[in-house]
C-alpha cells in the first residue's frame, strides 16, 4: 500500500475550507487529474452517498465514483475515491485552525485494485508521486479559496457602502 501526507496552511477559516471540500463541482478546479463531475447524490456530503466523476491525464479519461465515509465539519472528511478498473484510495482531509487560517494535511492510501498492488511493487515511486500530485492540489485549493476570496470582498460593500471596486465612484 503506497501513502502519502501533506500539509499546507490556507488563510481561510476551517468552514470556508470545507465548504470547497464539500463541493464536487469544484474538484476539477483544484484536485490533480480530476476531469469533471458527472453527477452528485441528492444527499451528498452525507455518509455513504458519493459523486460521479471522471479523472484522467491529457486524453484519457477513466470514469469513477468517491464515496464519503465519514464527516465531521468543518474538522474531518474521509473519502474512498474509486478510480474505476484502476482501484480505489482512502483520503483523509484534516483541517486545523492556526493562527493564519487553517492547517490542512491530506492523507491518502491506495487501498484496492491495480493501484495497490503497484504500490506494493514500486511503493518509493508511488508514494513520491501521490505525494508531488496531492501537494500540487492542495496549492491549487488554496489557489482557489484565495481567488473566492478577493471575489467576494471585491463584491461586498465597505462601511462606505462603496463595493471595493467602486473606490474612485462617490454618490453625488
Amino acid at each position: 500500500m503506497s501513502r502519502s501526507v501533506n500539509v499546507m496552511e490556507i488563510a481561510a477559516s476551517p468552514a470556508e475550507v470545507f465548504s470547497v471540500l464539500i463541493d464536487p463541482t469544484t474538484y476539477p478546479d483544484w484536485l490533480m487529474g480530476a476531469r469533471a463531475t458527472r453527477s452528485v447524490d441528492r444527499d451528498w456530503p452525507a455518509e455513504g452517498s458519493a459523486f460521479h466523476h471522471q479523472f484522467g491525464l491529457g486524453p484519457v479519461r477513466i470514469p469513477g465514483s468517491t464515496t464519503v465515509v465519514e464527516v465531521m465539519a468543518p474538522e474531518r472528511l474521509v473519502l474512498a475515491a474509486g478510480m474505476g478498473v484502476l482501484g480505489e484510495a482512502r483520503v483523509r482531509f484534516e483541517l486545523v485552525p492556526v493562527r493564519s487560517g487553517t492547517a490542512v494535511t491530506v492523507h491518502e492510501a491506495t487501498s484496492r485494485g491495480i493501484v495497490k498492488w503497484a504500490g506494493h511493487l514500486a511503493r518509493p515511486a508511488v508514494d513520491l508521486a501521490l505525494w508531488g500530485r496531492n501537494g500540487r492540489s492542495l496549492t491549487r485549493l488554496k489557489d482557489l479559496i484565495d481567488r473566492r476570496r478577493r471575489r467576494f470582498a471585491q463584491d461586498s460593500p465597505n462601511s462606505s457602502g462603496l463595493r471595493s471596486g467602486d473606490a474612485g465612484n462617490t454618490p453625488a
